[in-house]
């Protein structure tokens, strides 16, 4: 999910606006000269270029910046509230208002908050998560850190410059969930209208996914006839579909919808001495190997999936050996027709990696398991191992069975020869 600043709204007062509209007018009451044009009074890199413009002095803009959003710091409205009931793990958000993350605490869950700081690198420890523990990033800065704020129009393009190259990065997890081509986006207020969204969009690599996006803006962008041009670049480059809605009824109805599907199957609680299994697969599957691996889960099996589909460079070179020798008790090869065919890929480093572990064990013990998503679907250099037939339901919960048994053979050995 990636929420624009149009959904931004003061809960005590909705009619007001959006609250970077509010914020620009703000600033423009201190200028010597009034901006007089509507439209340029509402937008807040604008009036913040003017506002430092005159003084040049960024630290007056950031404190008046901070001041505006403080009476906000604790709120969240109903709006933000149903969007945490659903099971999102990822939500980007371009305002530096904490309405989400409070939303998410009002539900009960744990959001992880951190931001982009587009003037230095900094360390975001992100990694796969669950609905429970959403992550809340804010593209544009957090309030935590003032000098991070993207405001003016000088910070706007030199925020657009450095995420286009990647100077400083973006978090590793968080690049590689927008560039997993089987993810599809909501985007909400996200203003599609604005020129510099394309280069956003492209710079966060949303275009070319196989499913389609939504998005919802506002009646405002579809009166517009400049806009059209846009929704149709849109919705041919990056498959978005655009709606128009209120995005209150919206969050309500998504919400109303969700529930009636009902609770998602309660996993078994994984004992934590349990067995963690790597699933090495090819990256064109990962739908087919999301649902093995909620599968897996629900049988009380732990799973170690490499999700940033950033399996090349030196980070994960560096990675195999640590993971696959250290970190996990089996591994899983999931094998279809596009592993196959895959003739150099760094699924083989794995495999590699696995049939080395698996030589340090007694025959009698397992830790590479083949296993097939689609008949004849065999690697020819692990066919002296037995494989596990996963095309049916039965198949895994034979397979689930097969580890729990010999995990506790596994571990009765070791307590015997402590």
């Amino acid at each position: 999910m990636l929420c624009g600043p149009d959904v931004e709204l003061n809960p005590a007062e909705p009619q007001g606006g959006p609250l970077a509209s509010k914020l620009a007018r703000t600033l423009a009451k201190s200028l010597p000269l009034p901006v007089n044009i509507p439209h340029e009074s509402d937008d807040l890199a604008h009036v913040a270029q003017l506002r430092y413009n005159e003084r040049e002095n960024r630290f007056d803009l950031e404190f008046e910046v901070k001041e505006f959003y403080k009476p906000l710091d604790e709120l969240t409205s109903d709006f933000h509230r149903d969007l945490a009931r659903l099971p999102f793990t990822l939500c980007l958000t371009t305002s530096p208002t904490h309405f989400l993350s409070n939303a998410f605490q009002a539900v009960g869950k744990i959001p992880i908050l951190e931001f982009y700081h587009f003037r230095k690198s900094r360390l975001a420890r992100l990694s796969e998560t669950d609905s429970q523990r959403p992550i809340v990033y804010h593209l544009y800065g957090d309030l935590s850190a003032l000098d991070s704020l993207v405001l003016t129009e000088t910070d706007l393009l030199e925020f657009l410059v450095n995420i286009v190259r990647g100077a400083p990065p973006l978090p590793a997890y968080i690049q590689g969930q927008l560039a997993d081509k089987q993810t599809s986006f909501l985007f909400l207020g996200f203003g599609f209208q604005r020129w510099y969204t394309r280069v956003l969009l492209h710079a966060l690599q949303t275009y070319h996914h196989h499913h389609s996006s939504i998005a919802v803006e506002a009646e405002s962008f579809f009166n517009n006839p400049d806009t059209r041009d846009a929704a149709l670049f849109f919705e041919k480059e990056h498959k978005i579909a655009f709606r128009q809605h209120s995005w209150v009824q919206f969050a309500t109805e998504l919400r109303r919808r969700h529930e009636e599907l009902g609770p998602a199957p309660t996993p078994r609680k994984l004992l934590p001495d349990g067995p963690m299994v790597f699933l090495c697969y090819d990256t064109r599957d990962r739908e087919r190997v999301r649902k093995v691996e909620e599968q897996l889960q629900t049988l009380g099996i732990g799973t170690w999936r490499d999700q940033q589909d950033l399996r090349g460079g030196d980070e994960w070179d560096r990675r195999i050996e640590q993971v696959v020798r250290k970190q996990v008790d089996y591994m899983l090869v999931l094998q279809t027709p596009n592993m196959l065919h895959r003739s150099e890929s760094y699924i083989h480093k794995e495999i590699k990696e696995a049939l080395a572990r698996q030589d340090l064990f007694d025959q009698d013990q397992r830790f590479l398991i083949p296993a097939i998503l689609e008949p004849n679907a065999g690697l020819e250099r692990l066919k002296y191992l037995q494989s596990a037939d996963l095309t049916s339901d039965e198949g895994l919960r034979r397979l689930a069975k097969e580890i729990r048994d010999d995990w506790g053979r596994r571990r009765s050995r070791s307590m015997e020869n402590a």
